[in-house]
């Protein structure tokens, strides 16, 4: 077993990788004291806020209340959404709390030398060393998501990948625009200051957009320190049809051009717009035939409908509905351009494509529980399993993949089997198919590798032969 499986903290956890700096680390490592005051200037309002240090690394208001994260801190006192790292200064020596976070980090740095992945860790870091310089110079860089998550070693997102990237950006003072977990992996991001994303600009609410979409997306896009987890599945900008160039005609336009442009294009629907961001409507072939059918004189405005339209960070799930009723909707992206259009069409793609791997392990599931059961009584499982009895498990049906995974590394489990098949390379299999279970429990984002498929048909027909 690892270290870090026996909790021990390893260099990416010393070295705040994976996690947000907090103010209580800063604490810790005395470049924060206990009772210090932080302020923060509001020229324009004419008043200066401040907080104080508690010793457990929160921000006590003047009331009295207690709030761990900076940028909370000012939105409770001001109802204002800014990065808190960047505003709240020392009352003593001027110093900002993202100028201490900086140092915090630097000194950790020096202080874990020569540990694993030290090659790849010293190229985030010179990655991030020039990203900030970068945008501080207002020429941030620019890459595809995929390439942003292959400095990290990735090749696709999940939770992990997620919060290790979002958090090495987030204690440099950076983030994304628009936010790469909310695109698709070719989409194109700039690396830019956290001051120079303003919460509307980065997740707008619908009810800015469209009034005709019932459901609000989550405003914890971008969080200053991720305390509160990314806990979307599928966004809207995660389609590739969500960030496909629009096809547009004018508000003059005929029917002759609009219909032309379906047709060559096999469209159902077509956007109407004065401008990037000024969308007018969308005409389809039943607003027109309607239209016509209405008036054989009438102009091409008279076929403009009005459908909804919602930003790129918008929960996938909560758009069903919408998306149902109207067959189609138009996305905004974190510049409020219009970025694409979604429709009926393009959903049913995103969740077929999920439903053979779905049923696939489901039969896996099936297999190894039944091997399992067959195979050991219930006291060597729980002994395994449940050791401390806190799961009070009482039969083979409460068993999770991670169980058949402890079960079958198990030296003496396996040698009851009898199989003659190596277990180290059959329970690293079985952690791979675990890893792409919880990909689809958790509608992460990105496809599925073209060889899953294989993988797991390969993997079923290896418990068909040796099973019970």
């Amino acid at each position: 077993m690892s270290c870090a499986e026996d909790g021990a903290p390893g260099r990416r956890e010393h070295l705040f990788r994976g996690r947000r700096v907090r103010i209580r680390d800063l604490v810790s490592a005395s470049l924060l004291e206990p009772g210090a005051i932080l302020v923060y200037d509001r020229p324009q309002a004419g008043e200066t806020l401040k907080v104080t240090v508690t010793e457990t690394g929160q921000l006590q208001l003047p009331d009295g209340r207690e709030i761990r994260s900076p940028s909370g801190a000012i939105k409770e006192l001001c109802g204002k959404s800014v990065d808190g790292w960047h505003a709240w200064r020392t009352a003593t020596d001027d110093q900002l709390l993202h100028s201490l976070r900086l140092r915090l980090i630097r000194e950790a740095v020096r202080e874990a030398p020569g540990e694993r992945d030290q090659d790849l860790e010293a190229r985030q870091d010179e990655f991030l060393s020039a990203a900030r310089e970068a945008a501080e110079s207002g020429s941030p860089h620019r890459m595809t998501v995929r390439e942003l998550i292959g400095i990290w070693g990735a090749r696709g997102r999940d939770f992990e990948v997620n919060e290790r990237v979002d958090a090495d950006l987030g204690n440099n003072g950076m983030t994304t625009a628009p936010d790469f977990r909310a695109v698709t992996l070719d989409d194109v991001v700039n690396i830019v200051l956290t001051t120079q994303v303003t919460p509307t600009a980065a997740s707008p609410g619908l009810e800015e957009i469209s009034r005709e979409a019932p459901i609000s997306p989550s405003d914890e896009i971008s969080n200053d320190e991720g305390e509160s987890a990314w806990d979307h599945g599928l966004t809207i900008g995660n389609l590739p049809s969500a960030s496909r160039k629009v096809c547009a005609v004018s508000p003059d336009a005929t029917y002759e051009e609009a219909i032309t442009l379906m047709l060559t294009n096999d469209y159902s629907q077509l956007a109407v717009m004065g401008g990037p961001r000024d969308l007018k409507g969308a005409v389809s072939w039943k607003s027109i035939a309607r239209a016509r059918n209405a008036n054989p004189d009438a102009k091409l405005s008279a076929a403009i409908s009005r459908p909804s339209e919602v930003p790129y960070a918008a929960d996938l799930i909560g758009l069903l509905p919408v998306i149902q009723s109207q067959e189609f909707v138009f996305v905004r992206g974190a510049d409020r351009t219009v970025s694409g259009i979604v429709t009926l069409a393009d959903v049913v793609e995103a969740y077929g494509q999920m439903a053979s791997p779905f049923f696939m392990i489901g039969r896996i599931d099936q297999s190894l529980r039944r091997i399992i059961e067959t195979s050991f009584p219930m006291r060597t499982i729980t002994s395994l399993c449940d050791p401390d009895g806190l799961r009070n498990l009482t039969t083979c049906d409460e068993l999770t993949m991670g169980d058949y995974r402890r079960i079958l590394e198990n030296s003496d489990c396996w040698a009851q089997l009898g199989w003659k098949l190596d277990r180290k390379t059959f329970c690293a299999r079985l952690a791979e198919i675990a890893q792409v279970r919880n990909n689809l429990m958790h509608f992460n984002s990105d496809p599925l590798p073209d060889d899953v498929i294989s993988m797991l048909q390969n993997f079923l027909n290896l418990l068909q032969e040796y099973g019970i």
